[in-house]
């Protein structure tokens, strides 16, 4: 469509409108006048449509030959214009519900700590290890305990023992390691019983230790028992000595505690025991000889 016709658009609708305005056509036909140019305008006429007395469209436009004078296509689009402003931010919505619980993780497992460091060794009787024990099945004449371990500190004997010889009372007698050399065993005792008190030593030519006193066969009943100590055994350094209790029956009313000291004269850690009797005679069945190491 060129100028002109769209110059003779605005004046149909101009005029149509006025008419509508007025009253005098209803979907009808109008005449116009249409400008093909400033100098030379000429006579046609166009078309309408109308509700009531409202503008609805143009329905056909036609030249003074005839011809149609109709847009056909639809003009450029014009530009974009400016945004406007941004509204005003609305209230925050409601809080929804709470989601279900998720199902519980898997259990973890930590790796053990380190060990932690030993305690002290407690006191007592737990200090005592035993080492060996002997439980005569019939008479015999000595009791030994050979090849001791040397990895405690100290050594205690426990006996329940009594002597088979027709006497009231037998002396318990010791070597050490095998060791019979005259001069090398000394001892001293100190005895106590219920009518008197007195003292016993042993000369420094002995070949063996007097340790302590059994029961023998005549006294009633016949009973002893004792302890012999050996504080160092193992150490190399110091010649050995050593203390020792006994207790015994004497008499049918006669009672007698003693104390032991005895020594040797060696160096030696102490590595083997041997007990025997100074009548030569046997200890009786059922006698208990119990070795414990001490650390």
């Amino acid at each position: 469509m060129t100028r002109n016709e769209k110059l003779f658009l605005v004046c149909i609708l101009s005029t149509v409108f006025a008419g509508a305005l007025a009253g005098a056509i209803v979907n009808g036909w109008s005449d116009y006048t249409l400008v093909t140019s400033v100098s030379s305008p000429s006579v046609g006429y166009g078309r309408v449509a109308y509700v009531g007395s409202g503008l609805t469209g143009l329905l056909d436009c036609k030249r003074s030959d005839g011809s149609s004078c109709m847009p056909t296509a639809t003009g450029a689009t014009g530009p974009t214009g400016p945004q406007g402003a941004t509204g005003v931010q609305g209230p925050t919505g409601a809080q929804g519900s709470t989601g279900t619980t998720g199902p519980a993780g898997a259990t973890g497992t930590g790796a053990t700590g380190p060990t932690g460091p030993t305690g002290p060794a407690g006191a007592g009787s737990s200090d005592f290890t035993q080492l060996s024990q002997i439980v005569l099945g019939g008479a015999t004449g000595s009791v030994s305990f050979s090849s001791v371990s040397g990895t405690y500190t100290n050594l205690n004997l426990y006996y329940q023992a009594t002597s088979a010889a027709a006497a009231a009372n037998d002396n318990m007698l010791m070597n050490l390691n095998s060791d019979s050399t005259a001069g090398h065993y000394a001892f001293v005792a100190m005895f106590n019983s219920s009518l008197s008190a007195a003292a016993a030593f042993g000369s420094n030519s002995d070949s063996k230790a007097t340790v302590g006193n059994l029961s023998g066969s005549t006294a009633s009943p016949s009973l002893s028992s004792g302890r012999i100590e050996f504080p160092g055994y193992s150490n190399t350094s110091n010649k050995k000595s050593g203390q020792g209790l006994s207790a015994e029956n004497v008499g049918s009313v006669v009672m007698q505690g003693a104390s032991w000291s005895w020594i040797w004269n060696s160096a030696s850690a102490i590595t083997d025991i041997k007990l025997s009797l100074a009548s030569g005679g046997n200890f009786t069945s059922g006698s208990v000889f119990t070795l414990y190491g001490l650390k």
